[in-house]
């Protein structure tokens, strides 16, 4: 499996969100309601935060979501999922996740490597097996069309 695209979600998506926090530094701030609908639509988990975060946190989510159209449907999938999962941390939750990220670039590329073989190890045993009732859909589709505003 190539692992650019996976590494470039990543990156981008831990830049954009890496410094989410409700600190000052929110002057002359892009307001949620001067996002395209499809900016909104992509970043839409982050609504009920958005009045909280810096210029710079805002622009790198607005920079994410202009490369958004750009990623594969898996790529994308997987920034959904990220972004979703991330907004529903705590701040203690988000500054330990960020706290660890810095450790991890820390490390020699061998550390890293192995932990990150161990990581998808175990994210290959914890996969979801077949659900026996239908799943609920999911509450952002996958965005792999173009958006029509609503």
């Amino acid at each position: 499996m190539d692992q650019k695209p996976f590494r470039a979600v990543v990156f981008c998506l831990l830049l954009a969100l890496s410094s989410v926090c409700f600190a000052g530094g929110k002057n002359n701030a892009t307001e949620w309601r001067e996002l395209t609908p499809t900016q909104q639509q992509i970043l839409a988990p982050l609504v009920s935060q958005w009045d909280g975060m810096t210029v710079l946190q805002r622009s790198r989510l607005i920079a994410v979501a202009k490369q958004y159209p750009k990623m594969t449907p898996e790529a994308r999938l997987r920034f959904q999922k990220r972004i979703k999962a991330w907004a529903l941390l705590t701040r203690e939750q988000r500054e330990e996740a960020r706290e660890n990220y810095r450790r991890l670039k820390r490390l020699p590329k061998k550390q890293r490597e192995a932990i990150k073989q161990r990581w998808e190890a175990k994210q290959q045993t914890h996969l979801p097996t077949e659900p026996t009732t239908p799943a609920k859909p999911d509450v952002m589709p996958a965005l792999a069309s173009p958006i029509q505003p609503s």
